[in-house]
């Protein structure tokens, strides 16, 4: 299977149906969560893994050919902190406002910096990590003064945020360890989330 590069259209397009995905994700979520009293998160996360797997299903061939190396035993830690990391963004999500939701996720990044620096010596140029200071400090203004911020909500965040930065380190790591893309990786590990979820 050749591979062009692609054209600036197509990183648009692939950029606007990212955001999209992901913003329409949360606002339905939300809404499931606050207005229609959905009190069943793991059962959201179920659906949303096997949903991707279904999509990676339909899309195998077309965009990627699956990886005949890849085997659930040498996928099962990255589908056990893909697992963590879904469910504390719902019970995040839950818990929290939006803005809330989306300020503290920005934490994601300067934890996945510590996590590299701390766990496998990578450094980052210090331009990178200054210009982080005023994301922080963000943070800190919107975390302190959101009318609806609650232990609860902040409890969940933090797991969310840790599960969440740990999952991209760990992706990447698995990535070079397995050779596999980032498609490949998904395929195997939302259906072996999503069992895992349900036993």
């Amino acid at each position: 299977m050749s591979h062009r590069p692609p054209t600036l259209a197509s990183i648009l397009v692939a950029l606007s149906l990212n955001v999209f995905s992901s913003c329409g994700t949360i606002f339905i979520n939300k809404y499931l969560f606050q207005v229609q009293k959905f009190k069943f998160g793991t059962t959201l996360t179920v659906l949303h893994f096997f949903f991707s797997h279904l999509m990676t299903q339909i899309l195998k061939g077309r965009l990627f050919e699956p990886s005949s190396s890849l085997t659930i035993l040498k996928i099962l830690p990255l589908s056990i902190a893909f697992c963590g990391y879904v469910v504390f963004n719902n019970l995040s999500l839950a818990f929290s406002s939006i803005s809330f939701y989306q300020t503290t996720k920005l934490l994601c990044t300067p934890t996945i910096l510590g996590i590299e620096y701390f766990a496998y010596k990578k450094s980052t140029h210090r331009a990178v990590v200054l210009s982080l200071l005023p994301v922080l400090l963000g943070v800190f203004v919107t975390v302190f003064t959101d009318l609806d911020a609650n232990m609860v909500g902040t409890f969940f965040a933090a797991l969310s945020i840790a599960a969440n930065s740990v999952y991209t380190v760990f992706g990447k790591v698995k990535q070079n360890e397995l050779n596999a893309n980032p498609m490949q990786l998904l395929h195997l590990q939302s259906i072996v989330s999503g069992v895992m979820l349900v036993c």
